[in-house]
């Protein structure tokens, strides 16, 4: 990453010194390493941003082999720059006549998508010796980490392993929803190749109506994507999708006819070996839409009696053991893994008429298919039914916002704001000190009665969920301290200025206004991940980020990690006084 800091140490900063103020002229964080784990569902985003806000080019790490990849950079171009909206390129080179940029050199970020179940596990056990996260044994020198995300939300169990391992280190827990997060049903759009006397032809789901962005388009209803998750529709000749794309056949023209109608193209279905918080938004989902062999509320690995033996290889999609069952999910581990399985590669026919086929059908998160392009992945995703009517959603940020409209946070006026006697109707139940309150769960009623929408959702993309960051009162040294609220108020919108004051967008990482590619601009948008309702934002704001005494005093709750966000290198920053007399993560 360009490294401003650098230019300091040259002749222009001899210039700059001679003046009283010169030092105070920047807002320059002081070095600090953060390192997290967890939720693969976000993990590009995620990775993407700490790209953006901080200094190195921090690879995205894969916990399981050691692997890491490299992301492209974001480079944000908005319609009309202003002042205040400006182009921001986050590479390390010139893109597209903008120079490169980022908030904080100083700060160094990791990120290794290890699944939920793995980003829970560090978190919990912060102090116990062992616990360190491959690929970067370097960022995390003490098995440490300072931040870790889940999709599922952690448990009572969780919570009491936390507050007798970790909280004498690091003081109280904190779980918020960070993430709007939309599960995509996902698939290749070439089915199968061909081979005829004129060479190699592909074979492509016909889609009645595509999407102009080039995600797909393949309808589902409930019934028929409940039924294909509950392994009563196994092939995708079955009549259900048929009907489904307007009553036109999903065979390529190229294909053959009569084999189409007797072998057409059985169903794989590839779902999560790992403990994975996408398999709970999916598998909470199910439940509440499909009935089946899921768990009520939702569990981080499928059900035994929805698998089969199947395992694939992370990296190939290839079959390593066991066989595949129709209308059951083969496994494999991470996000990566499922794309890289769905996404298999067709070896080519080597007979005339032979056809060789691949009809893989799995969960992702949607940064994991297209129009998404930072994974670079080239799956489709399904449209599915919205709510009991008649029109069909894609996985985008917009549909998976309108699945969460209505939800406040606990103990909420309507604006999000502390009112611990009087909340509004919407909010959800609990305490904002009990960090189990903070998380989506999958059924529950609202302050006033109002029903939680999420598990199946009247509106919207109706595989939706929160991921949510679990992070620690008290943090090891000041520059972590800062360097972690810094981020996660980046991530908020709340980081306006980089460290020699130049501006940077409010909406680098949230907008959801479209660029001239007819994409949203910001990074999670961009990957049809969604931000955060204003109210959402207002009460993680007031509660952790700051300490905001006005109002209901929610500074009282004492969750508060740092009093205010850094603008200036001369700001005092101070730490929650809970935090004396602990080491800190």
């Amino acid at each position: 990453m360009f490294n401003k800091l650098a230019l300091f140490a040259g002749s222009t900063a001899i210039a700059l010194v001679s003046t009283a103020n010169a030092f105070a002229a920047n807002n320059i964080y002081p070095t600090a390493k953060i390192s997290g784990n967890g939720a693969s569902s976000v993990s590009a985003v995620i990775t993407q941003e700490l790209n953006c806000f901080g200094g190195p080019n921090n690879d995205l790490g894969f916990g399981s082999d050691g692997s890491t990849q490299n992301l492209p950079e974001h480079v944000y171009i908005p319609t009309s720059p202003t002042t205040g909206n400006p182009k921001y390129n986050c590479d390390s080179v010139v893109q597209s006549g903008i120079n490169p940029s980022s908030v904080q050199d100083n700060v160094d970020g990791h990120y290794v998508s290890t699944g939920s179940g793995g980003g829970k596990n560090s978190w919990r056990n912060l102090n116990t010796a062992g616990i360190a996260i491959n690929p970067f044994p370097a960022a995390f020198p003490t098995g440490r980490i300072q931040f870790a995300f889940s999709d599922s939300p952690i448990s009572s169990g969780d919570l009491a392993t936390y507050n007798s391992t970790a909280a004498p280190v690091a003081g109280a827990a904190i779980q918020v929803p960070m993430f709007v997060t939309p599960i995509a049903v996902a698939y290749s759009p070439v089915y199968g190749k061909v081979l005829t006397g004129s060479g190699v032809v592909p074979l492509s789901f016909k889609v009645k109506v595509p999407n102009a962005d080039g995600s797909g388009g393949l309808r589902m209803k409930k019934s028929t994507y409940c039924g294909i998750f509950n392994g009563t529709i196994t092939n995708w000749n079955d009549p259900a999708l048929k009907a489904d794309n307007g009553g036109v056949s999903l065979m390529d023209p190229a294909d053959d006819v009569t084999r189409w109608n007797t072998t057409g193209v059985p169903i794989v279905l590839v779902g999560r070996s790992d403990g994975s918080g996408t398999t709970n938004i999916f598998t909470r989902a199910l439940t509440a839409q499909c009935g089946g062999g899921y768990t009520a509320g939702g569990t981080d690995t499928l059900p035994a009696g929805v698998k089969s033996t199947a395992v694939y290889n992370q990296n190939t999609g290839l079959l390593t053991s066991g066989s595949e069952a129709a209308g059951k999910f083969g496994v494999v581990n991470g996000s990566d893994g499922v794309a890289a399985t769905v996404g298999l590669t067709i070896t080519d026919p080597t007979t005339v008429g032979q056809v060789n086929l691949n009809g893989r059908l799995g969960y992702v998160g949607a940064d994991w298919v297209k129009p998404a392009t930072i994974s670079g992945s080239q799956l489709n995703s399904a449209n599915l039914q919205v709510g009991t009517g008649t029109s069909f959603a894609a996985p985008t940020a917009a549909n998976a916002t309108l699945a969460t409209k209505g939800i406040l946070p606990p103990q909420s006026d309507s604006k999000g704001k502390y009112a611990p006697a009087t909340p509004a109707v919407g909010s959800m139940p609990g305490l904002r000190t009990d960090p189990l309150a903070w998380a989506f769960p999958a059924a529950i009623t609202l302050s006033g009665g109002a029903p939680n929408p999420l598990a199946n959702p009247a509106a919207g993309y109706p595989i939706t969920g929160t991921t949510n960051v679990l992070l620690y009162t008290c943090y090891a040294s000041p520059a972590v301290r800062n360097a972690v609220q810094g981020f996660a108020m980046f991530h908020l919108g709340k980081v306006t200025i980089q460290d020699d004051l130049t501006k940077v967008p409010a909406k680098l990482v949230t907008s959801t206004a479209k660029g001239t590619d007819g994409l949203p601009l910001g990074i999670d948008p961009k990957n049809g991940i969604a931000p955060l309702s204003a109210q959402f934002v207002t009460g993680i704001v007031e509660t952790f980020f700051t300490k905001v005494t006005t109002g209901n005093n929610p500074s009282s709750l004492n969750l508060w990690i740092q009093d205010k966000l850094q603008k200036n290198s001369t700001d005092v920053l101070s730490a929650n006084p809970t935090c004396a007399s602990l080491a800190g993560a």
